[in-house]
Parts: C-alpha cells; sequence; structure tokens
C-alpha cells in the first residue's frame, strides 16, 4: 500500500486516467471529486477513517486519518500502476 498525504485542493492522479482531488475535508471525512477521461464531470466520494473504495480497475483507496488539516489516504494498486501527485508533476 502507497501512503500519500493531501491538503485541500490537492490532487492524485492514477495511471493518466482518474484524478482524485481533496474537495471537502472534515475532521473525520473527506470528499473527493474522482474524474475520469470517459466522464465530463467529477463524481463526488465521501469517505471516513478506514473506509474503502474502487477508484479504478484493481486499484483502491481508503481513507486512514485527517490530521491538521492533511489527510493521509492509502492506495492499493498493481504493481506498475503509475500514481503521482499532481503538485510534483505540474513540478516537472
Amino acid at each position: 500500500m502507497l501512503v500519500l498525504s493531501r491538503f485541500l485542493g490537492e490532487s492524485i492522479r492514477i495511471d493518466d486516467d482518474v484524478l482524485m482531488t481533496v474537495a471537502v475535508l472534515g475532521p473525520e471525512f473527506v470528499e473527493l471529486a474522482v474524474s475520469s477521461d470517459d466522464q465530463s464531470e467529477p463524481h463526488l466520494v465521501t469517505l471516513g477513517i478506514g473506509q474503502k473504495v474502487i477508484v479504478a480497475t484493481d486499484v483502491s483507496l481508503v481513507m486512514i486519518r485527517n490530521t491538521n488539516g492533511k489527510v493521509r489516504l492509502g492506495i492499493d494498486a498493481p504493481r506498475g500502476t503509475r500514481i503521482e501527485r499532481t503538485d510534483v508533476r505540474d513540478e516537472e
């Protein structure tokens, strides 16, 4: 499992197909705007601590915790799946 921390408004991209952006950050939940190349509008997904959602084929996401305005998300994906923080990708 890969664990990434994200602040409000920050995103994670999976294999150039799925973009997940932290839209709302509550004390015990996170709301993610999840969009893919085949959708015109993002879907809003709300996760509580420990809850898991499937975001792509063989890729799941779990909310681990929210501390000081930063959410920690765990991502389970097959080896070779490209997972990028968009802030790092945009700097290149």
